[in-house]
């Protein structure tokens, strides 16, 4: 199975438990701002016929600013999904704030 970290845990529990204690960016007292956003690796199978594609990814950014439990919503090949998947769960945001102080966010 794929390790999951005590964070990641949590924000289950409350989406299974108390779904409305996971804010929404319109919730918050400002964006969180990206610290480190690195784009997604152009999957090597697809170079050569030189497609392009993107995908869509949901995740969760924690109160500490770590992007938790990233999801493919949509992608235009699969060979994408791996790639934003990766590059989205290695990035890093201020924490996000509702009233001051920490809180998830979807």
């Amino acid at each position: 199975g794929v390790p999951v970290s005590a964070s990641a845990r949590e924000i289950l529990a409350r989406l299974r438990d108390a779904p409305d204690k996971i804010a929404t960016l319109r919730d918050l007292d400002a964006p969180p701002q990206p610290l480190f956003r690195e784009a997604p690796v152009y999957p090597l199978a697809l170079q050569s016929g030189g497609r392009t594609g993107n995908a869509e990814i949901e995740f969760y950014i924690d109160e500490d600013g770590i992007v938790q439990l990233p999801r493919v919503v949509s992608a235009t090949a699969p060979e994408f999904c791996y790639a934003a998947v990766h590059a989205v769960s290695e990035w890093r945001f201020t924490p996000p704030l509702r009233q001051r102080k920490p809180v998830v966010v979807r």
